[in-house]
């Protein structure tokens, strides 16, 4: 039987989170490891990392009417098309002897429809990427819900049923997908998945812990909460402003929030340090970081925030819940919240924190490392075999 060689297809490949960074991982560290049957391969390549920014065009549609906002986006997602589908053809000439791997849905379904050959696809998203779509449209051009969806959904689903195989890094991270569209749903989960760890680069602290604690004026031992990441309703931003409203009182804590988003705290409840770049050394000044999702995919940042030494509460969603599986001291403690927050449960988290001279994290870093992520894709080889896909381009 022919051995595969597995080509992961992405849009950019460049340091920062979702497939961009993934990808960017994956090659360095399959070139470090020289693996034959793992290459990856983007139409774009940056060492800059990735970053939030904003369009001075979009301000400019916002102030048309709502009909042409609407035929604006469309016309957006007609030229993406267009693009993507010039892109797959090209994309043709670069997988000689490989299996592709796409790590975009809209690219596994234009080379599925135009060449008909089987692939793998692997997801990034806590939820399905056509409400993903739907939602940053919906936000950033004043639309209504739904107005882009339906356009997108379809083929997405394609991209999934057509695929040999879905990679996603837990057997929970797909759970928030299509949970409103049962059809989609029941195709999903007929896919056979292959699971596939993430790997975790430690940020670095360069100021340390005392430092940047007197940098954000943390005095003596006043217990530092924090959140980390986009402002919005799926990272449960809502929920820790309305934790830390809820303690506005309590002189013992303080709350710090770094990040940005389309919410906003008060500035009495939460001190906002923005989009920063020297995320470790906060992580590291913290006492506690809650991540109060209401989705997730397989979050990294409490793998990144407990191997920094920092304990992390979590909901119980998507890839946390295999966090709480496998972690079973107070080092990760799972917060019940819904949308009318009490304080008493946070109140019984600093209650049984640990100290973090106790704190050890070397099982996560046995778990999350290169050799496990290189080894899990190159056993998805043998998988494929398995299977009989075995049709590589000649």
């Amino acid at each position: 039987m022919k051995k595969i060689k597995l080509l992961h297809i992405g849009r950019v490949i460049r340091p920062g989170g979702g497939p961009s960074g993934y990808l960017y991982n994956l090659s360095a560290i399959s070139k470090e490891r020289k693996s034959e049957g793992v290459k990856s391969f983007a139409f774009k390549y940056s060492n800059d990392r990735s970053s939030l920014n904003s369009s001075k065009a979009g301000l400019v549609i916002l102030s048309l009417p709502y009909f042409l906002r609407k035929y604006y986006v469309k016309s957006l997602l007609v030229v993406r098309s267009i693009i993507d589908i010039y892109s797959v053809i090209k994309l043709k000439f670069n997988m000689r002897g490989s299996f592709p791997v796409f790590h975009d849905q809209m690219l596994a379904y234009w080379y599925g429809k135009i060449f008909s050959k089987p692939y793998c696809i692997m997801p990034h998203q806590p939820i399905e990427i056509a409400r993903e779509v739907d939602d940053a449209y919906k936000y950033r051009y004043n639309l209504k819900a739904n107005d882009i969806y339906n356009l997108v959904v379809i083929k997405e689903s394609l991209a999934y049923i057509n695929a040999s195989i879905i990679i996603c890094p837990t057997k929970y991270s797909l759970d928030s997908y299509f949970i409103s569209k049962n059809d989609y749903r029941e195709v999903l989960d007929s896919i056979p998945k292959h699971m596939v760890p993430s790997t975790v680069t430690l940020p670095k602290s360069v100021l340390g812990r005392l430092k940047t604690r007197e940098s954000l004026s943390i005095e003596g031992n006043k217990l530092a909460i924090g959140f980390v990441g986009r402002y919005n309703s799926d990272k449960g931003y809502d929920r820790f402003l309305s934790i830390a409203k809820s303690h506005r009182n309590n002189e013992n804590l303080i709350f710090f929030s770094a990040g940005a988003g389309e919410m906003q705290g008060d500035e009495a409840d939460v001190t906002d340090l923005g989009w920063r770049k020297d995320i470790a050394d906060i992580i590291t000044a913290m006492d506690l970081i809650i991540i109060p999702n209401r989705v997730t995919y397989f979050d990294l940042l409490p793998i990144e925030s407990l191997m920094l030494g920092t304990p992390v509460a979590v909901t119980s969603v998507g890839g946390n819940k295999w966090l709480l599986d496998e972690v079973k001291d107070n080092s990760v403690l799972e917060i019940k919240l819904n949308d009318a927050i009490t304080s008493d449960n946070l109140d019984a988290i600093i209650g049984i924190l640990p100290p973090r001279v106790q704190f050890k994290c070397s099982r996560l870093a046995e778990h999350f490392n290169n050799e496990k992520f290189i080894d899990s894709h190159e056993n998805l080889i043998n998988k494929l075999n398995t299977l009989g896909v075995i049709d590589c381009e000649k």
